[in-house]
């Protein structure tokens, strides 16, 4: 009688999510995201790193300002470059001075932080630079 009470259990457990499935897929609230109002540009898409042009600024990344938070809102601005095909290597993130929106690398830079990533010499690379804003002083909540 045991042994009988214990399998109707088990049959019990084994059909409990079967019968407590068959809901509808629940409906997640999704907030709107502004448009990319930054832009990020970089005056050169490709780069051939030569050792003469070591302490020569090869690439500069400009933005445009964020969108707008309302008065009294302050931005900080941050950036960094990572490997697009594995997205573990990224640079450090760099604060950037209030008012600036763009950053400059120069070959030594570039070719240091490559070589932190382990790509060798003439291999070529994707890079990608990402800058982000950071909401540092608002009087409401705001979605970053």
């Amino acid at each position: 009688m045991k042994v009988k009470k214990q399998i109707y259990l088990c049959l019990f457990l084994l059909l409990l999510p079967f019968c407590t499935g068959c809901n509808s897929d629940p409906e997640y609230y999704t907030l709107n995201s502004p448009d990319d109002q930054m832009k990020l540009t970089t005056s050169a898409d490709s780069l051939v790193l030569e050792r003469v042009d070591a302490d020569k600024q090869v690439v500069t990344f400009t933005w445009n300002e964020a969108t707008d938070r309302g008065a009294d809102t302050k931005l900080s601005y941050y950036f960094r470059l990572y490997q697009a095909d594995k997205k573990d290597n990224q640079s450090e993130l760099i604060k950037i001075e209030p008012g600036a929106h763009s950053i400059s690398w120069t070959a030594r830079e570039i070719n240091d932080l490559l070589t932190s990533w382990n790509v060798g010499v003439g291999n070529v690379t994707t890079v990608v630079g990402e800058v982000l804003a950071e909401v540092t002083a608002s009087k409401k909540y705001l979605k970053p």
